[in-house]
């Protein structure tokens, strides 16, 4: 499977995941209570009634996370394919593309985030 139809099993998963969103959304998940309170004089809301969100919204959510990182890595090992210039990338089986956040620091066993490494091979 290439990285395109991975991305498209994560944008599949995304539709369902905003149709579920929209539907819960659309069936009145809460009531807000609106009240003025007479010592202070400012209004207050207050939210009752919050009904809790289904529980499969956590699955949808690790599979469309988990199909973009899989699409990221089909991409780089098709990226390390077209630059070796062979069918098959040099450590094909330990590719990684390292993702940090902004601001975090990058360790020298994993790489700086910014190009392809092989976890078995120091010297790339």
């Amino acid at each position: 499977m290439d990285h395109n139809e991975k991305l498209a099993w994560a944008s599949r998963h995304i539709e369902a995941l905003e149709k579920s969103v929209t539907d819960f959304c659309n069936d009145n998940p809460y009531s807000v209570v609106r009240n003025l309170n007479l010592d202070t004089g400012e209004h207050e809301a207050s939210v009752i009634n919050v009904k809790a969100t289904p529980p499969d919204w956590n699955l949808i959510v690790g599979d469309i996370v988990h199909a973009m990182r899989s699409s990221l890595d089909n991409l780089a090992y098709a990226l390390a394919v077209k630059e070796s210039g062979t069918h098959r990338a040099d450590c094909s089986t330990a590719l990684q593309l390292t993702i940090l956040t902004r601001g975090s620091t990058p360790s020298k066993k994993r790489g700086n985030g910014t190009a392809l490494r092989c976890s078995r091979c120091p010297h790339r």
